[in-house]
């Protein structure tokens, strides 16, 4: 998916969240956003801080830049077999096809190659906030018309539902991208 689709549908998505959070809850009072729940910051704020994050989404999509992971993947295509060997010398720029490894070490102990990890890891992270902006959307949904979903449940067990929610599908995301970077790379060969 290119930048500048991923944007579209990010802003979209936030767009949406927005429209959906108005007609849910006018007041804010039952909003969840954390930023705007204890700030206490209004729709002006609420709105302000949804264009910030927008621009830099938009900012850092921008600047994110394959050139490394491109050469990567061409001077060590004859080498990448299977998809360990991709996060061996694509993420983890392991270049000793003598050096036993196994997925623990390799995740805590080999140094991870940044620009790689940040091409993959922004894409995860919008992927990650177009998913829940499109729950938080159906919530605030089901709430306008008189059936919450989540109108029962404790703010703060909500907070920490959402980030468990959060990082679940940024690292299979994570993953799935980096599955599919290598199934692409081997249908090239």
């Amino acid at each position: 998916m290119n930048k500048v689709t991923l944007f579209l549908f990010f802003l979209s998505a936030r767009i949406v969240d927005i429209v959906t959070t108005y007609f849910a809850t006018p007041d804010l009072k039952t909003e969840t956003s954390p930023l705007v729940r204890v700030l206490n910051m209004g729709w002006i704020g609420f709105i302000v801080i949804n264009i910030f994050f927008a621009i830099i989404v938009l900012l850092l999509l921008i600047y994110s830049r394959q050139d490394k992971l491109i050469y990567l993947e061409q001077t060590e295509k004859k080498s990448i077999l299977r998809l360990f060997d991709y996060f061996r010398n694509i993420l983890f720029n392991i270049k000793d096809k003598n050096k036993k490894i196994d997925t623990i070490s390799l995740l805590l102990k080999e140094k991870i190659n940044i620009s790689v990890f940040f091409y993959f890891a922004l894409r995860a992270l919008i992927v990650t906030m177009i998913f829940i902006s499109i729950l938080l959307s159906i919530n605030n949904v089901l709430v306008s018309i008189g059936k919450p979903l989540l109108a029962n449940v404790n703010h703060s067990l909500l907070s920490n539902i959402q980030f468990l929610v959060i990082v679940i599908v940024f690292i299979y995301t994570f993953f799935m991208l980096v599955k599919n970077r290598f199934s692409k790379l081997h249908r090239e060969k």
